[in-house]
């Protein structure tokens, strides 16, 4: 048996950034001039590792290569038999087809590349299909059987791109790889998890950059974004890339012991907000569980028994625990759910005058969010802000930031306040923060966080090795990768043409947003706009009936968002007519 098991990643990339120049004897280029170049820009990398194998598993042979690197185009029958489990569109391939093998191995060293193409690469991959399936059946997440082995029998061509002689031993899979219709996924998905969320028809098996993938190989443009999530767009490297490294190294170990990455993260942080101090979870709620956790414990010490209320905002969200549940401002969230949590009050977004009259000496912290997302992208007017801040130190009553969605450079700032202009005692974050890994923060000055104390607050996962280790490259990229000035352009970008869209189009009511959180409400409700847009290959959603809300990746591009553009200008057209 082998030592190991291969660690498999497949990418969709563009081979002529990382194809070996014409020094290595074979240039991408000489493909790329003819029909097939889009092919090759559009190629797919199997990358693998495999640890050699113990002395007497390979028969007569040298030892599978340590590191290498697999390439695939095609419009062939073979190809298409897996190309839903590589996923990549029929579209997206070359007529023609060939595999290059790049071997990066530290013991021989150097690069090698070996190129078939036309039929006889067909015949090579079908004597070779052993090794594919091994490749593509770890990608899916079968696992072998340590028990059973079996030998296949490679052919001269195969035998000789992997140094190896006729033999050789790969574990065997007890189980088929086999992928479900999408069909098949939605009646399991009905049989066994409980029915928390309306779904749309679509069942996405990988993503690369602003783009998805279906079941079926079509792909679509992300403006969901996991709902303002993947920042950095799906398959980021330097995120892959952190989170492999510390997969590797751990994955995680109690807070009752130091770990580097979530004292790395929480300095990033600090060095970069207002806070002096911050809280690991796992997510938005948790954050503002903690935030709420914390106020109240902060006005208990300084003030007694009798100061715990918190106001919020009508038509906010701030999670779906039974304490977040209560905070969130839409009696439709908290229906069903009563007796809800003592000590909350709601008003109305942006008016001073009515928070004013509900702060009493009982309350502790007023709560909101800098921009309502789930309530229908409303922005809080900076006048208003600066009051509640006013009124918040007049009164020795804490400020929360429920930046849960805004943070993380949604707004074209790391943090929407900074835009805003005022400064909270306690902040929230998540969603963007791990860029896909499930990780939420509280932020806090230093006076405030000192009400927590050891035993007062806790989360056995949050700020765990692999989340914080993700989100130290977040950070990194939204800071250093100049990911921030491109979503700060690209915001006002949008912004700008959905602004014409309104203008072109009586349906289109309002544009409101900041940065690439835009929402658009609309004379009709927005589900069918949002059906519309996934049957022409793009993802969007709805933040209330008639608002259409866009959360696109920071990475999204001009192209991108002119392509989104023109499907709107399309689908108002067609209702107009």
């Amino acid at each position: 048996m082998l030592a190991a098991v291969p660690v498999v990643h497949i990418i969709r990339g563009r081979s002529g950034h990382d194809a070996p120049d014409e020094a290595h004897g074979h240039v991408a280029g000489q493909v790329g001039r003819d029909h097939r170049t889009e092919g090759v820009d559009r190629c797919i990398h199997i990358h693998f590792s495999v640890e050699e194998p113990e002395e007497g598993n390979i028969e007569k042979g040298w030892p599978i290569p340590r590191q290498g690197e697999l390439r695939l185009f095609s419009q062939s029958k073979l190809f298409k038999m897996f190309q839903i489990l590589i996923g990549v569109g029929a579209d997206e391939l070359a007529p023609g087809m060939f595999i290059g093998v790049d071997f990066r191995m530290d013991h021989w060293g150097g690069d090698r590349w070996f190129r078939f193409d036309g039929e006889r690469v067909s015949t090579l991959v079908a004597e070779f299909s052993v090794f594919l399936i091994l490749l593509l059946a770890l990608c899916t997440g079968f696992h072998p059987a340590e028990s059973i082995i079996m030998k296949c029998h490679l052919a001269k061509e195969a035998a000789s791109c992997f140094h190896q002689q006729a033999y050789a031993t790969f574990p065997y899979f007890t189980k088929r790889y086999a992928v479900m219709t999408t069909e098949e996924l939605k009646q399991d998905a009905a049989r066994y998890l409980m029915q928390t969320y309306t779904r749309q028809p679509l069942s996405i098996i990988r993503g690369s950059g602003t783009k998805v993938y279906d079941l079926e190989g079509r792909e679509y443009l992300d403006f969901v974004g996991g709902i303002a999530v993947n920042v950095l767009g799906h398959g980021h490297p330097d995120l892959v890339q952190a989170i492999q490294r510390q997969a590797a190294q751990l994955i995680h170990t109690s807070n009752l012991y130091y770990t580097e990455p979530q004292v790395k993260l929480a300095q990033a942080l600090v060095d970069h907000s207002f806070a002096d101090k911050v809280f690991f979870c796992n997510g938005g709620a948790e954050a503002n569980e903690a935030a709420i956790k914390l106020a109240r414990r902060y006005s208990h010490d300084k003030y007694g028994t009798g100061r715990f209320e918190i106001v919020t905002m009508k038509n906010s969200f701030h999670g779906r625990t039974i304490a977040t549940l209560t905070a969130t401002g839409q009696e439709k969230v908290q229906k069903g759910y009563e007796p809800l949590l003592q000590g909350f009050s709601y008003v109305t977004f942006n008016n001073i005058e009515e928070l004013e009259r509900a702060v009493t000496d009982k309350t502790a912290a007023i709560m909101l969010e800098p921009i309502q997302g789930e309530g229908g992208v409303y922005v809080a007017d900076c006048k208003y802000l600066k009051q509640v801040r006013d009124l918040c130190s007049q009164k020795d009553v804490l400020l929360i930031f429920d930046e849960v969605q805004t943070g993380m450079g949604r707004t074209g700032t790391l943090f929407a306040y900074e835009q805003l202009g005022v400064q909270p005692d306690i902040m929230t974050l998540a969603k963007g923060l791990g860029g896909g890994v499930p990780i939420g923060a509280c932020l806090a000055t230093d006076s405030v966080a000192k009400a927590f104390s050891p035993g007062s607050h806790a989360s056995t996962f949050g700020g765990n090795p692999l989340a914080c280790a993700a989100g130290l490259a977040v950070c990194h990229a939204l800071l250093e990768g100049h990911v921030l000035d491109h979503a700060r352009r690209m915001g006002e970008y949008f912004a700008k043409g959905l602004s014409g869209c309104k203008k072109r189009h009586p349906v289109v009511r309002e544009v409101r947003g900041l940065g690439l959180l835009q929402g658009v409400e609309l004379d009709m409700e927005g589900k069918a706009v949002v059906s519309e847009c996934l049957a022409r290959g793009i993802l969007i959603n709805g933040a209330g009936e008639r608002v259409l809300r866009f959360v696109p990746p920071l990475i999204i591009t001009q192209l991108e968002i002119d392509r989104l553009l023109d499907v709107l200008d399309q689908i108002f057209s067609k209702q107009a007519a």
